[in-house]
């Protein structure tokens, strides 16, 4: 008689790679929606973001911070060709033909360091960006961006489930993008931001491997490979210095170490680093005396305050609240349509009285939440250091800004779901909870993405106006016929991602399911001992 052969047992839903690609389709398409819904230099300080990447590709300059004035071409598109018909609207080489030169505006992104603008600029030369009419620049250099990103949902899925080690959790902890529409409209429009948050979120993700299990050397490297690119993308990168030093540091070791070993670690991981980013900041200092000078210096001088007046912490605090709480969800447009400040602050306030109530307690993850929680919590040290001292300098509260944070959104997930793990530990709850997050986070996207439209297109009236539509329609540089295609895409595949995610958390195990989750979390906790 033949013998038997057992079949492998099949991952449950929530661990299959086809549901992750589904969440990542529906996350790329939202982000094409912002693309195509935004109006063109409609994101924070987006046509700076085009000056410097064509400058780049055409003067191959990078000037001193403060000293890069907009090219005379780019500031036209804005102030001569922007309310045209898209059908109207010239290539970028008749507009510089006709306006060469600069501009006296001062474009602030030389404060940065180059390379997104390297890559932007090989981009814009690929598709040869002096035939084509400039929307449509703006529009390739939208999706170039999205681009960036896209890997998001895998590195929070792959973070959290290697801490956790559960998919369901992991799998939610990818919806929970959704949550952050500010996030999806940054990320898809021109902006260094899109690099800075793929390179921070490849950091920690590559940081968590390193804190529960993978310490081999090439570890080390590949960990600090990611942090030295990060840091020549964006001064915003400098507070996943300490966060991959102290990980190196701290980590429990799969195989018991001393501290001449960690020190070693920390040491290659800092000068892998600063050789290929860490350099531009040394720079800095050598000539500007700052880590990163302000490209806006000039233009807001210092004050002197009255006698007897200074910095008063109860408006700082106020209106660093208000600026990071509603930036960070979603403030659209050029910062003026805000999300309801009832919605922004229920999320943060819960979300940071349940970290700190169950994150860091006793257990096998408290090391690891320490040390992932070094990233945001540094990045919010040095935002408040920050602009307190521009605050005195000034009397402005101004460069608050939530969506400094995004670099460390793997890590704000991954310590948010340890910390919900052990909040919601009874069944139904946690199945209430993991059906409420997968119909939560995909509304409030909704809710943003009519929060710009109203705000773009029908001046924040509740009502459906088809001059509205169609001033979206004849605005966009994509026309009518895509953004359908776009909105109809996006409505199928978000509402199947929505019903396969729900069954996927709703999914009751099969004993041989349960034993692959077992069996790797028993592997995973044998490492770490």
């Amino acid at each position: 008689m033949a013998s038997e052969v057992a079949r492998p047992a099949k991952r449950p839903l929530a661990d299959r790679a086809s549901t992750m690609w589904l969440v990542t389709a529906a996350f790329g398409l939202v982000l094409v929606f912002w693309a195509v819904l935004t109006p063109l230099y409609g994101a924070p300080d987006e046509i700076a973001h085009v000056d410097s990447a064509i400058r780049v590709a055409q003067v191959h300059t990078w000037p001193a911070p403060g000293e890069a004035h907009y090219l005379s071409g780019v500031t036209y598109t804005k102030f001569g060709e922007l309310q045209l018909r898209n059908d109207q609207r010239s290539t970028f080489a008749e507009i510089f033909a006709d306006r060469p030169g600069i501009s006296p505006g001062i474009d602030q992104m030389t404060q940065h360091p180059p390379l997104f603008y390297l890559m932007a600029a090989v981009v814009l030369k690929l598709v040869h960006f002096m035939d084509l009419r400039w929307d449509i620049v703006v529009m390739i250099l939208r999706y170039f961006d999205i681009l960036l990103v896209l890997p998001l949902p895998w590195l929070v899925f792959a973070s959290v489930k290697r801490v956790l080690k559960s998919p369901k959790i992991a799998l939610l902890g990818a919806v929970s993008l959704f949550f952050v529409p500010q996030l999806q409209q940054i990320v898809s429009a021109v902006s260094n931001d899109s690099l800075a948050v793929l390179l921070g979120a490849v950091t920690a993700w590559l940081m968590i491997r390193f804190l529960t299990g993978a310490q081999r050397v090439r570890d080390v490297v590949f960990v600090s490979i990611a942090l030295g690119l990060f840091l020549l993308t964006k001064g915003t990168a400098v507070p996943a210095v300490p966060f991959v030093a102290l990980g190196l540091l701290f980590a429990r070791r799969v195989v018991p170490v001393g501290w001449g070993r960690r020190i070693l670690d920390t040491l290659l991981g800092g000068a892998v680093a600063g050789v290929i980013g860490g350099w531009w900041f040394v720079r800095n200092i050598v000539l500007y005396h700052d880590i990163q000078p302000s490209g806006l210096a000039g233009q807001r001088p210092t004050i002197t305050w009255p006698e007897g007046e200074g910095r008063d912490l109860g408006n700082y605090m106020q209106a660093f609240w208000d600026t990071v709480t509603g930036s960070f969800w979603g403030r659209f447009g050029g910062l003026q349509y805000p999300m309801t400040p009832y919605l922004t602050d229920l999320l943060t306030a819960v979300s940071l009285l349940v970290v700190a109530a169950f994150a860091f307690r006793r257990g096998a993850f408290r090391r690891d939440a320490l040390l992932i929680a070094s990233f945001p919590v540094v990045t919010l040290l040095l935002l408040i250091a920050n602009t307190w001292r521009v605050y005195g300098r000034t009397a402005l509260v101004y460069g608050v800004q939530g969506r400094y944070f995004y670099i460390a959104i793997v890590a704000l997930i991954v310590i948010s779901a340890i910390a919900w793990s052990r909040a919601v530990v009874e069944p139904k709850t946690k199945l209430l909870a993991a059906r409420a997050v997968v119909i939560g986070a995909p509304a409030v996207t909704v809710y943003g993405l009519s929060l710009e439209y109203r705000g773009a297109y029908e001046k924040l009236h509740l009502a459906f106006d088809p001059d509205g539509a169609y001033t979206w329609a004849y605005s966009s540089a994509v026309g009518p016929h895509w953004i359908a295609l776009v909105v109809a895409l996006t409505a199928v595949v978000g509402l199947v991602a929505v019903i396969w995610c729900f069954r996927a958390v709703s999914q009751r195990l099969l004993p041989e399911e349960s034993a692959i989750i077992r069996e790797a979390a028993l592997t995973h906790e044998g490492n770490r001992r």
